[in-house]
């Protein structure tokens, strides 16, 4: 079976999660330098079968695009031509999101400043897993 794998794309990190080979949960994978992210993606698809790629789409919360967006639309089309299939998914408070729930888990700044963004990336990936199982 094949995994899907997600990206909170920052300007200095990106997070990255994986899904479980049913792809009913998603599981923080690890946090990459932006700059290194697809050379990270090439070793992966070499060493492990993923089917997809879900990449966070910043959309503000009254539906316009913003100086992310513009950013992410352009590693879309790098990730494209790589022959990776890249799914755009609405990522709007994901960050926000995975702050709180490792605040809520006793999780000192520190630390949550290192997994915030890898966080992000599994509530990302479970946004878009749940919502594909209702289709």
């Amino acid at each position: 079976m094949m995994t899907i794998l997600a990206l909170d794309y920052g300007l200095t990190r990106t997070g990255v999660a994986i899904s479980d080979e049913e792809e009913n949960f998603a599981m923080p994978m690890e946090t990459v330098p932006t700059i290194e992210v697809v050379d990270f993606l090439e070793r992966c698809r070499a060493q492990e079968a993923f089917r997809r790629i879900v990449l966070g789409y910043p959309i503000s919360l009254r539906g316009h695009s913003n100086q992310m967006t513009v950013r992410i639309d352009s590693f879309h089309e790098v990730l494209k031509s790589r022959g990776f299939d890249v799914c755009l998914f609405d990522e709007s408070l994901s960050t926000k999101r995975a702050r709180g729930r490792l605040q809520v888990a006793g999780y000192n700044a520190k630390r949550q400043k290192r997994m915030k963004d890898e966080m992000a990336a599994v509530i990302l990936l479970q946004d878009y897993l749940d919502i594909m199982d209702l289709e």
